[in-house]
Formats: C-alpha cells, sequence, structure tokens
C-alpha cells in the first residue's frame, strides 16, 4: 500500500512476515482533543493483547497523535502526568514513536473492555476535575492532528507471545498493515489458519498476534504488530527462509500478496519511559 502523505518508512511486507509479532495491553488516553484533523491514510496501526478468556472478544484501541514540532517536549511531559495518575487508579497504556518520518508521530494504544467504556476516562478522569480540565487544555495546545481505530485481536488467528521476555523487551515494532482485496477475507483467513501461523511456529520468530480493524479509518485492514529487538536483527535474514528454505517461503507469501490490494510498514520505537504497562499500574493502583 502506498499512502498519499510519505509519512511513514515504506518496505516490503514480505520480508516483515518473517519476524515476530508482538502483543501489548494498555487503557484509554483520554477524549478527543478539538484540534483533531481527518488523517485516515495514517491510521495503519497494530494492536494486540494478552490472550482473553475463551469466547471473549478482545477489542483493542489506538490513537495516533502528531504533535506540533516545537511542542514535543511539552507533549511528552503531559504524557507522564497522565501515566503518573492513571496508575494510581489501576489502569495504564503503551506509547511508541514513529522512527522514520514524521518522529513526532505517537501511537498510544489501550485495551478496549467494552464500547460502554469508551467515555470512561472523561466521566471518571483520573485526577480531580479542575485539574483535569487543565490538562486537557495543555495537552490540546501540543497536538497538530490525532485519529482513533477499534480493532479486534483475533487469538485463534495468532501466536500470543505472553511469556517471551524478548517480545517484552524488544527495542522496537514494526506495524504491517495489509488491504485486502474484494471479496478475499475468507481465503486469506483460511491461508492464515492452515498454512501461515503454522509456519511461523516452526521458525524462530517470537510470536504472532493477527488484528482486524473494526471501526475508525482503516476498516477492514489487517493489521500485524511486529517486535525487533534491536536494528540488528533487520540485518538477519527472513526466518521462514531459515526454517523452510526460500522458495517455499517465497511461495507461501506469494499467496498472501496475491490476495492483497495494499500494504503498508511502518517502524516505531519503544517509548518505556511514557508508557504504563496495565500490570505495573494495577500493582501500584491495588489497595494496601
Amino acid at each position: 500500500m502506498q499512502l498519499d502523505q510519505p509519512r511513514t518508512l515504506r518496505v516490503s511486507v514480505r520480508p516483515l512476515f518473517g519476524i515476530a509479532f508482538l502483543a501489548v495491553s494498555a487503557t484509554a488516553l483520554g477524549q478527543q482533543p478539538a484540534a483533531a484533523q481527518q488523517d485516515e491514510d495514517n491510521l495503519r496501526v497494530a494492536l494486540a493483547t494478552s490472550a482473553p478468556a475463551p469466547q471473549a472478544v478482545t477489542w483493542n484501541q489506538v490513537r495516533i497523535i502528531r504533535v506540533k514540532g516545537d511542542r514535543v517536549a511539552d507533549f511528552e511531559a503531559r504524557l507522564k502526568e497522565l501515566g503518573s495518575a492513571m496508575s494510581s487508579q489501576g489502569r495504564g497504556f503503551n506509547v511508541w514513536q514513529v522512527a522514520f518520518g514524521e518522529q513526532n508521530t505517537y501511537h498510544i494504544v489501550s485495551q478496549l473492555e467494552s464500547f460502554a467504556s469508551l467515555p470512561e476516562l472523561e466521566a471518571n478522569p483520573p485526577m480531580e476535575q479542575a485539574q483535569w480540565n487543565s490538562w486537557l487544555e495543555r495537552i490540546r495546545g501540543t497536538i497538530d492532528s490525532q485519529v482513533m481505530g477499534v480493532a479486534e485481536v483475533h487469538t485463534n488467528l495468532s501466536m500470543m507471545p505472553q511469556e517471551s521476555q524478548a517480545a517484552a523487551n524488544a527495542e522496537l515494532l514494526i506495524l504491517v498493515t495489509q488491504s485486502l482485496l474484494p471479496g478475499k477475507r475468507p481465503e486469506f483467513v483460511a491461508l492464515l489458519r492452515e498454512q501461515l501461523i503454522p509456519a511461523f511456529r516452526e521458525s524462530s520468530i517470537l510470536g504472532v498476534v493477527t488484528n482486524e480493524m473494526a471501526f475508525g479509518s482503516g476498516s477492514g485492514d489487517w493489521i500485524f504488530a511486529v517486535p525487533v529487538q534491536s536494528w540488528a536483527e533487520l540485518d538477519k535474514p527472513m526466518p521462514l527462509i531459515t526454517s523452510m528454505g526460500q522458495q517455499a517461503a517465497e511461495a507461501l507469501l506469494s499467496r498472501a500478496d496475491s490476495m492483497t490490494d495494499r500494504s503498508e510498514t511502518i517502524v516505531l520505537q519503544t517509548r518505556p519511559d511514557l508508557s504504563v504497562p496495565v500490570a505495573q499500574a494495577a500493582a501500584q493502583g491495588a489497595p494496601r
């Protein structure tokens, strides 16, 4: 997929399927700023979370926020304020920053317990109301635009890397988005279930988490999150080629390519200094 605006790194989706996919969970960032702009083509996000209870549907919410170039420090300071306030309530969120292109763009991921919980932060803010109103006003002044989407996590089409320390400590996150050709969804799902996921299990990748955008910009797109331990990992051969041979890997990935209308890849850097993981927040918010 080629975007109309060259805001992120373009890389072939093929080698990225050979790298592990990351699962993350978090909580909501806050209400939509008044300065939000339409930025439909830039909402190609990956979302993942820990495995849900059987039969449960997992929804994740993401905000892609482009910060004013001269207000990055202020924006990050506001996020740290929010993280401190939310952790005391046992809530958290995870933050990534675009590594190439517009480096003042941030992805903030949250787990959505239910659609009824969407206005929860506004109804039950993590600060006193006057302080909350002031915080909202100050962060709005730092934001150029933002977009939001909600995706369903397909755990049955994933390899959830909950216990992988390597995935948890990944330095980078690569987001791969695929827009399917009309009518190709059933065939694509079958390919994931019957061939791609089993092939990933036989390779050295850390995990695979598959997401499908349900609401917001990019609705209908399939999104995969790729954790990369370091930049040096990108210099290594694709794990699928190592595990099954180049010819077989090329044939398998070509089948996926044939069902795809567009694809996009972006590289994000993890920002643990701005994040409050849910487990950490829950521990901090637990009654003493």
